[in-house]
């Protein structure tokens, strides 16, 4: 609601998610790697811009491969890409 009354005050603005982060992304390595988790995250991701309005998101993985605080595996760039 309060999100909603913002879009409307300020139509021009883009309004945006974001998920990850240096502490936050230690779900994206098993998500990469997964054709049916990708599916799973694609969807939810797209209802929710649906839902809420939103014009995008920021996908923050930090480091995949080397991990930052969170330890990435070496199949990641291959998956990332």
């Amino acid at each position: 609601e309060r999100l909603a009354r913002l879009q409307n005050a300020f139509p021009n603005i883009k309004y945006m998610f974001a998920v990850g982060g240096w502490e936050n992304s230690q779900y994206f390595s098993s998500i990469a790697a997964s054709p049916d988790k990708r599916v799973r995250v694609i969807a939810s991701t797209l209802k929710l811009l649906d839902e809420y309005r939103m014009d995008g998101i920021d996908i923050d993985w930090e480091h995949p491969v080397t991990g930052g605080a969170v330890e990435g595996i070496p199949e990641d760039k291959q998956n990332y890409v």
